[in-house]
């Protein structure tokens, strides 16, 4: 019966046949033979239904190639099954001839089918030259099922590529979905066949269909390689893919893949992102899930391994319980995660992996195997460790370690001898065709922030380290050698990125804690930012001082202030005063000469509550049984004098003001030299009396904003009554 004699019969008709003859020779006369026969007939009508030139023909043949892929499937799950209860293999054979009636599945099983498959070709006339989008979406079944019989091949996976450089989005899209849905049961030759296929694509092609393929491919691939110890060396030189994302973050317009341009097109941005992506998933946790990760990373490995090898049946009984108490109290999220911690352990991985790194990472689900610390010393040496590196399964801290070996990201753009200024900067931006400026600078500041918060990942999420030097290349870069005096001169765009640098700085700030249990890696040592502090953000401009700037110089402050009192502790010498006496008259100096009011006294309140906190005092006095207050008295009674001439004449001083001053200090100040009122100090008059007052009451408890807040509110209830006062007298 060829094509032409079938078409006549409807697809019902020739089903209601086939599965006649089928329980005919099934139960009425028994004949194995004829059975196959009747299933192979099946296959044989399903295959001339995808050749027709119909498309609802096409799609019936489809669904009937689904539905034995199905059936065999499930011949060889219930087999297994119930095999592992009779142990009689012919038994359950015949058990399933007699309960499976509905499908027309009896002699053939998985190998019979794929055989089938490959034979005829089938691939081939599914994904045909000229095949509709919805034949490439069907084709997943019969892909998955070669697959999974390890029959699948290189021209298979060509086949279907062909589809994607038809020229059309959407065949692009269905065939990029196919791509990396065939990820998770693909040999690894196979993956290696398609990252050579994406290592085509010329890179001025890249669109989100591209950048959304490599995404689910390097995600697909790096949660196999946790587990894998068979990857190609080809494989991991490709990073799984996050290498093309990295090539897409280059400037199109230049051949350097050294460096991350500040100015970036979308794609650029979007490939920026979704390499963070990857990498916190490779990570197991993303930002907000860092607190319970560091409940796993508390378990001491030792303990576990040592219960795996000499407590035998009751280590099992253990290990469960805990993963039933884990889940309960992390979110269904991570059930796969903590399974797979385990299972390493049970199989004794945990000893392997103590090898290459520590017991924490190992327990955190991050794994991260030969951390690289970037140095001068070790560069050689980690050149001769890459091809190690290769051999095996690369994880986060490892790919974070070769983008920064090979691609040099923390090596920035090396700084002109003298900044340009931003009205230079923003008159010699080449702006592209049709594209207005403003959108070019929200464009450009876009992607200065990626920029950042991708550097501020890898920081906070390896164990990388900024160095000195490079922190003075990002500050010229970003800032310049100095920043100008006057606010006319810097551009909204300059200014924004100003912002987002001082919020980035403030973010990488390291800690001084000693008792940190490293959950959080230090962007930065401790030297290297008072250093920054000293440098750097002491000597920037008071008058341009910004909030976000201010915060980032509070953030540093507090951290030399620290730096101080560890240094008192561990040496038991005396606190020096001079250690922070720079810090102290930076803070003050921008309290009384920074343009915004809200700056002043924001700075004004950081300083306040600076003095009251425990600091170490002299050969007589304990450590921390004093505060600043009592040892920088004589600074503070002269800086709040400077505020309070700046703020308005001496003759409008009230008495309460001058007789705090003198408490503090017994000899007279000079208030001869006070300078000329100036309008725009006389709105913090107020503010310095109420820091006069918080710190006449430094016992109390509550912080200096509360207070401040509170003598706002009864100075508004007091000028209220004063005008109740005046509108009663004119009545």
């Amino acid at each position: 019966m060829d094509m032409l004699e079938l078409k006549i019969y409807t697809k019902k008709q020739i089903h209601d046949v086939l599965m006649k003859l089928h329980r005919f020779f099934c139960f009425v006369v028994p004949n194995n033979n004829f059975v196959q026969k009747c299933e192979h007939l099946r296959l044989e009508v399903a295959f001339r239904s995808v050749q027709c030139d119909n498309l609802t023909t096409k799609i019936y043949g489809m669904k009937e190639f689904k539905e034995f892929i199905d059936a065999v499937n499930f011949k060889v799950e219930w087999l297994q099954a119930m095999g592992d209860v009779n142990n009689n293999v012919a038994n359950v054979t015949n058990n399933f001839n007699r309960v499976n009636n509905s499908i027309a599945i009896r002699e053939y099983d998985q190998s019979l089918l794929a055989n089938y498959f490959c034979e005829n070709q089938v691939l081939s006339e599914v994904l045909a030259e000229d095949t509709h989008e919805d034949m490439i979406k069907r084709s997943i079944d019969i892909l998955k099922f070669l697959a999974e019989q390890a029959q699948l091949q290189q021209k298979d996976i060509d086949l279907l590529w062909r589809h994607a450089l038809r020229g059309s989005r959407s065949f692009a899209d269905v065939t990029y979905r196919v791509l990396y849905d065939l990820v998770n049961v693909i040999p690894w030759t196979l993956i290696e066949h398609v990252l050579t296929k994406i290592n085509d694509i010329p890179l001025n092609t890249y669109d989100r269909l591209v950048l959304t393929l490599i995404t689910e491919i390097s995600q697909r691939c790096l949660n196999r390689a946790k587990f894998a110890h068979d990857v190609p060396k080809s494989v991991a030189e490709h990073h799984y893919g996050l290498m093309f994302l990295w090539r897409a973050m280059q400037d199109e317009r230049t051949k350097d893949e050294e460096h991350i341009p500040l100015a970036t097109s979308e794609i650029q941005l979007e490939a920026m992102n979704r390499l963070v992506s990857c990498l916190q998933i490779d990570a197991g946790l993303s930002y907000q899930f860092k607190k319970k990760k560091r409940v796993i990373r508390s378990i001491n490995a030792y303990h576990l391994v040592h219960i795996c090898l000499y407590a035998h049946i009751y280590n099992f009984i253990f290990i469960f319980i805990f993963i039933f108490m884990c889940l309960h109290d992390m979110r269904m999220k991570h059930t796969e995660k903590i399974t797979k911690i385990y299972a390493w352990i049970i199989c004794g991985a945990v000893v392997q992996s103590q090898i290459h790194c520590g017991s924490a990472d190992v327990m955190s689900g991050a794994i991260g195997n030969n951390v690289t610390h970037i140095s001068d010393s070790t560069e050689e040496k980690q050149e001769t460790e890459t091809p190690q590196l290769l051999q095996r399964h690369s994880t986060r801290n490892e790919i974070v370690g070769i983008l920064v070996r090979q691609h040099r990201i923390l090596d920035f753009d090396s700084p002109p001898e003298q900044a340009p200024s931003t009205t230079e900067k923003t008159a010699n931006a080449a702006p592209r065709a049709l594209v207005p400026p403003p959108v070019l600078h929200l464009r450009k500041l876009d992607n200065f922030k990626a920029r950042f918060d991708f550097l501020r990942f890898l920081l906070q999420n390896s164990h990388l380290q900024l160095k000195r030097q490079q922190l003075e290349d990002l500050w010229k870069i970003v800032i310049g050698d100095k920043l100008d005096e006057k606010h006319e001169n810097l551009s909204l765009i300059c200014k924004s990125e100003h912002n987002h640098f001082f919020r980035w700085l403030k973010e990488i700030c390291p800690t001084n804690n000693k008792n940190n249990n490293n959950s959080m890696s230090q962007a930065m040592t401790v030297d290297d930012a008072v250093h920054l502090f000293q440098t750097r953000l002491s000597l920037m401009p008071r008058k341009t001082m910004t909030s976000d700037s201010l915060e980032c110089l509070h953030r540093y402050f507090e951290l030399v202030h620290s730096v101080s009192i560890a240094n008192a502790q561990s040496t038991g010498q005396i606190f020096q005063i001079p250690a922070l006496s720079q810090a102290i008259d930076v803070m003050w100096e921008i309290a009384i000469e920074a343009d915004e009011d809200r700056v002043a006294e924001s700075c004004g309140v950081f300083v306040t509550a600076f003095y009251m906190k425990p600091i170490p005092g002299n050969d007589n006095t304990p450590l921390f049984n004093t505060n600043a207050l009592n040892i920088f008295g004589e600074s503070f009674v002269n800086d709040l004098t400077r505020l309070i001439q700046n703020a308005g004449n001496s003759a409008n001083i009230s008495s309460n003001t001058s007789n705090a001053i003198t408490s503090f200090n017994d000899q007279k100040t000079d208030t001869n030299k006070t300078a000329p009122p100036i309008d725009k100090w006389q709105a913090r008059h107020e503010f310095v009396e109420k820091c006069m007052g918080y710190l006449q009451q430094h016992g109390m408890s509550e912080s200096p904003v509360r207070y401040l807040n509170r003598n706002n509110n009864n100075n508004n209830n007091n000028n209220m009554k004063a005008l109740r006062q005046i509108r009663n007298s004119r009545t």
